[in-house]
């Protein structure tokens, strides 16, 4: 089978990674610090982290709502046991896909944390996050002439 992407090897030699977010490193990419790590206060620590658990997220598997527990259960279940299965995994490997799911339950918390976030601290992610002009370097902005 083909490999569906490049190695870390490859990504390693092409890019130079300043910055990750997320609550933990990314194997093979140790040396690149976590956006959290850089706070400098505690209104900082906040706002990173609320990046970092939303980055967190990418691709979420979600159902609708009022599910009965005992299926969303047997889902997760399931989901887990398809991260453990070893021949899930070796098909993932031989196509060079990175496998790194968190449990339902994380995502969950992940989830009810966003959700529950102080608007005090969303108004701080707004302003940290808010372009502040898109010519502020001189000739970058469309032409005039």
């Amino acid at each position: 089978m083909a490999r569906m992407g490049p190695t870390t090897a490859e990504v390693l030699s092409k890019y130079n990674f300043i910055i990750q977010t997320g609550p933990r490193k990314i194997p093979a990419f140790e040396s690149v610090p976590l956006l959290r790590e850089l706070a400098k206060n505690e209104d900082e620590q906040r706002i990173f982290d609320f990046i970092s658990n939303a980055a967190a997220m990418a691709r979420p598997l979600v159902t609708n709502a009022g599910v009965p527990t005992e299926r969303v259960a047997a889902l997760r279940r399931a989901f887990d046991a398809t991260l453990a299965d070893p021949a899930f995994l070796e098909d993932a490997a031989r196509q060079n896909l990175e496998i790194g799911a968190k449990s339902g339950e994380e995502l969950q918390r992940l989830v009810t944390g966003l959700i529950e976030t102080p608007p005090v601290v969303l108004e701080q992610v707004r302003r940290a996050i808010q372009i502040k002009s898109a010519e502020a370097i001189r000739g970058t902005g469309p032409s005039r002439e």
